[in-house]
């Protein structure tokens, strides 16, 4: 480790981990088998089986975290690893995470220009013992309702079911035959540039990147209770989820104090642009576990028959903003505020109100710095405020605003059998954006040195084009 003084070289590496456990604080006070069989001996399977304890374990948790600095005054650098694997106390629940994070920052023109450029990813991965979930919280259900009289095997090593009580499953089954996994990556760009030009003036650029990849896999064997009891032989699935994000924002910033005249002007434009797609399919009716389940999904016979389930989608948004804000203070006690926002929204595309403008204005006083209150001792600070603004929400969903059109039954068409199609929805060419109306008349306090502060508001909220 090497560190000079503030303008030189800092080189820094510092490492930091630690393992743990857990276990359950507090079990709640069940039945042991020998007093189960005291009192309902006509419900007496000759076993004696805790069924929480077969399905818990003594976890193991081991974090890392590697971080490391260095530069100098004109270019400087910062980055970071962390590992973090956490095994659950139920079986087959983990969770294990990688991240890294590496920020190089520089300096340049004379100062003017401050450059800074930023990389963070992300990969997750855990154990599925549910369809596109993580561990199966049915299990523990079963568990805890679970006879402890009950086998866990029959005799010839099978999974003892008894499938004349509803919704009882074998809990041991339904961890230890299911497998699967869920994988998350997900890498973040970057970059911002900030530029002086005159003394006041601030110009800033800001440009992200956002791409995310998730991945599901997801098998029950043979033995499994989705088999043995509800008769859907090795049923597995497989989902992808791919977003990308995209951001650009421009701002320039005026500040200037003129005596007891202090005020800011700002203007800005931003777009951001998002991509989504998801794919989902699902099958079942593998007659054996090895040459089937999510690696090889389309060996089931439920896709031949059309009992197969199969999805995709795509998603495409952007949104685009102008944006004001002007701020004034006299002698730090008269406070003033406006901003507008000019926004339009692509799931507001077809429509008469794609564009959307939210104006906002605020006052304030603080009592405080008038002379009057100089001798008192009570408060460190009151400001009085009041403000009304509006802000705008789109539509979750696109296409709101015009007709679309479906898939319907089929037709027999020319001797073939054809897909008709038909109206989905109708055209809305009045749908707007949602506006939230809100008046505010608050205080804020704060009191003794500022170890208590707090504030008192009241408002009210009236929502226009509620969505």
């Amino acid at each position: 480790r090497k560190e000079k003084a503030k303008g030189g070289e800092i080189d820094d590496v510092q490492y930091t981990g630690y393992v743990s456990t857990s276990s359950i604080a507090s079990k709640l006070d069940m039945l042991s088998s020998q007093k189960f069989r005291e009192l309902y001996p006509q419900y007496d399977k000759g076993s004696n089986v805790d069924w929480l304890d077969e399905i818990s374990r003594t976890p193991i948790t081991h974090v890392h975290n590697l971080s490391m600095r260095g530069g100098n005054s004109k270019t400087n650098y910062a980055a970071n690893l962390n590992y973090n694997s956490q095994e659950g106390i139920m079986l087959k629940s983990d969770n294990k995470t990688f991240r890294g994070r590496i920020e190089v920052n520089h300096r340049m023109f004379d100062d003017k220009l401050l450059v800074k450029f930023s990389v963070l990813g992300r990969e997750n991965k855990f154990t599925s013992t549910s369809d596109a979930g993580s561990f199966n919280g049915g299990a523990y259900w079963q568990a805890l309702r679970r006879n402890p009289t009950d086998p866990i095997y029959n005799a010839d090593g099978t999974y003892y079911q008894n499938k004349d009580k509803l919704d009882y499953l074998n809990p041991i089954a339904l961890l230890n035959e299911a497998d699967g996994n869920v994988k998350t990556s997900e890498v973040r760009y970057s970059s911002t540039l900030t530029y002086n030009p005159i003394k006041d003036l601030t110009l800033n650029a800001l440009f992200s990147y956002v791409k995310e990849n998730r991945a599901t896999g997801y098998s029950e064997t043979l033995q499994h209770s989705s088999a043995t009891v509800y008769g859907f032989p090795g049923y597995s699935a497989i989902s992808g989820f791919n977003r990308m994000e995209k951001q650009t924002e421009l701002t320039a910033k005026y500040d200037k104090t003129i005596d007891k005249n202090k005020f800011s002007v700002l203007g800005g434009y931003s777009y951001i642009e998002s991509d989504i797609e998801r794919s989902n399919m699902s099958n079942y009716g593998f007659q054996d576990d090895y040459f089937g389940g999510w690696h090889n999904i389309g060996a089931g016979s439920a896709l031949p028959l059309g009992l197969a389930n199969m999805g995709s989608s795509k998603n495409h948004s952007n949104l685009i903003s102008f944006f004001g804000r002007m701020t004034y203070a006299y002698d730090d006690k008269y406070l003033f505020m406006a901003s507008l926002r000019h926004e339009g929204a692509s799931q507001l595309y077809g429509t008469n109100n794609a564009w959307g403008t939210f104006p906002a204005v605020s006052i304030g006083w603080k009592i405080t710095n008038e002379n009057f209150m100089k001798n008192q001792t009570l408060f460190d600070e009151i400001k009085l405020r009041a403000g009304y603004g509006v802000t705008g929400s789109q539509p979750a969903n696109s296409f709101l605003g015009v007709a679309l059109l479906q898939y319907g039954d089929f037709a027999l068409v020319n001797g073939q059998w054809v897909r008709t199609i038909t109206p989905a929805s109708n055209p809305n060419p009045d749908l707007r954006w949602e506006e939230k109306k809100e008046t505010n008349i608050g205080v804020d306090f704060a009191m003794f040195s500022g170890r208590l502060s707090g504030s008192i508001d009241a408002y009210n909220r009236n929502v226009d084009g509620l969505l």
